[in-house]
């Protein structure tokens, strides 16, 4: 049975946190209207409250598409190639960028939601020892997390570790390698508080904050201030996921995403959501990921199974193309056809209305049949019904979830062990271990084989990138994943065709680095400094 976070809303000082009563199998909603400030010093039950806020703010971490999404080798944004979308193309990034201040916003409410719980948990007399450790183990591994997403994202950003009670707005910059050193502190003084498994699913683990600590020391590997033993060390935390027995991965692709298979042992850790429209939230948004608007072609509606196509990002030809044949990833990945879900002219419920061939169609062929054929030089050519068509994403398929509004309800991976597999590879590349890179690549790669070989002999960075792509797309940042391992520019001008349309030369290095948000800048009066370029 899931873990579900349903919520309250409490006035606390100055801040709204979110909260939820907690019991053995549910986080659950209890609706009381009398809590104070106090309640939290002295009441055990009302700071589980606050513990469950500070999970709660992983449904939105799992939603921060913007800064993941746009302006990377696999994905670009829709429509034909032309005009200026300044975060895609990297052409006029300015202060201003609505992304950079929605995500530094989210990120600093889930660190003070983590913070609060710190800061209580020394001031309740009634909680005991052994509860103590373990809640503040699991705040310091989301705090964790939401530093490493900024320090990413923006390069050294202002660590706070303790409530703020008052107005505070002298805020300055640490420095990038201060940031990961507390990050690396908060997940080391975690990992021995945590279970290897937990009794209530969606907390953190040892191997949740093992796996992060594994991302941590390999993306400090790549920076000015990190080592050659960081990758080492990267290596043996992943190793150490990996051989735990804990986590398996699932004999194939499919039942990772099957919907009624989502508590699975290849999950680490997910955000939890719920089939209840009350305490859903605005819910998981993965089910519109990559999809066209499909619901203006004849046969077709918007309460289709197929899911709302509103998002604003299309994958490029280079990520439809990496999928070879006997990749058993493409099928559960992407709708290459799809079927009326109506009767309409001439069409009945259950024909093909469009498909979309992996090997391209004569005009011949596409004569020959009474359906709509597109073949990949001609998912961004306008047509009748819109300027983008492409085979669209199914892996995060939710029947459950309403056209109209986000409302998804199943799970978002945070951490799932194929990814470790990944990251393990990664850091024994870089290591100078490439047969242990490569086998740890081979093992996802034959897990995806149906009746072939897909064995790599040799391994490479952009062959790991590219086997993170056909693996994790839509499940984890790939901007990221892209400036983490120095390839960024080459690959988006390689690959995303608007980044071509704009560039016929390395993206600037200020890039890099995302813009602070003007506004903090200005709440500061001016004691947060802002990156260089902007």
């Amino acid at each position: 049975m899931k873990t579900l976070y349903k919520f309250k809303y409490i006035i606390l000082g100055a801040a709204l946190m979110f909260g939820a009563t907690s019991c053995e199998e549910f986080l659950e909603e209890e609706n009381l209207s009398s809590v104070s400030d106090q309640t939290y010093l002295v009441n055990e039950d009302a700071f589980e409250e606050l513990v469950n806020g500070a999970y709660a703010t992983l449904r939105s971490y799992s939603k921060s598409h913007d800064l993941d999404f746009y302006g990377v080798d696999i994905y670009s944004r829709k429509g034909k190639i032309e005009g200026d979308k300044p975060l895609n193309d990297y052409t006029n990034i300015t202060s201003y960028l609505g992304a950079s201040e929605s995500n530094w916003k989210r990120s600093y409410t889930a660190i003070s939601k983590c913070n609060t719980v710190i800061t209580r948990a020394e001031e309740i007399g009634e909680l005991s020892e052994s509860t103590k450790n373990l809640r503040l183990a699991e705040v310091k591994v989301i705090r964790a997390l939401n530093y490493f997403y900024l320090v990413q994202q923006f390069g050294g950003v202002p660590l706070q570790l303790e409530e703020v009670r008052g107005v505070v707005t002298d805020f300055t910059r640490n420095t990038e390698a201060e940031v990961y050193a507390q990050i690396i502190k908060d997940l080391d003084e975690a990992i021995p508080a945590l279970p290897t498994s937990v009794s209530q699913y969606g907390r953190v683990s040892k191997g949740a904050a093992q796996h992060l600590l594994a991302k941590v020391y390999l993306t400090l590997g790549y920076t000015s201030s990190g080592t050659a033993a960081d990758f080492t060390t990267a290596a043996q935390l992943a190793e150490t996921v990996i051989s735990s027995g804990e986590y398996n991965l699932l004999n194939s692709f499919a039942e990772v995403f099957d919907i009624d298979n989502q508590e699975n042992d290849e999950i680490i850790w997910s955000a939890q959501f719920s089939t209840d429209n009350l305490f859903n939230g605005d819910g998981n948004d993965q089910y519109q990921l990559f999809k066209f608007s499909y619901e203006s072609y004849p046969g077709m509606n918007r309460t289709s199974d197929y899911g709302r196509g509103n998002k604003p990002w299309q994958p490029t030809a280079f990520f439809f193309n990496l999928f070879v044949d006997g990749d058993s990833r493409e099928a559960v990945t992407l709708d290459r056809t799809i079927y009326a879900v109506e009767d309409a002219d001439g069409i009945l419920t259950g024909d093909t209305v469009v498909h979309f061939p992996k090997v391209a169609w004569t005009q011949e062929q596409k004569d020959a049949v009474s359906y709509i054929v597109y073949n990949d030089d001609e998912y961004r050519v306008n047509t009748d019904f819109g300027s983008s068509q492409y085979p669209m994403f199914k892996k995060f398929a939710d029947p459950l979830a309403p056209y109209g509004d986000n409302g998804g309800t199943r799970d978002a991976n945070i951490f799932r062990l194929a990814e470790t597999y990944l990251i393990a590879a990664e850091a024994q590349l870089q290591a100078g271990n490439s047969g242990a890179a490569l086998a740890h690549v081979n093992t996802i790669r034959n897990r995806a084989a149906d009746g072939v070989d897909l064995s790599l002999t040799s391994v490479t960075i952009d062959d790991i990138l590219n086997e993170r792509a056909l693996e994790l797309a839509g499940e984890t940042s790939r901007w990221i994943d892209l400036k983490r391992t120095g390839t960024l520019s080459d690959r988006v001008l390689a690959h995303n065709p608007h980044v071509q349309l704009h560039h016929t030369s390395a993206i600037d290095a200020h890039y890099l680095l995302r813009p602070i948000p003007e506004n903090e800048i200005l709440l500061t009066n001016g004691t947060l400094e802002q990156n260089p370029g902007y």
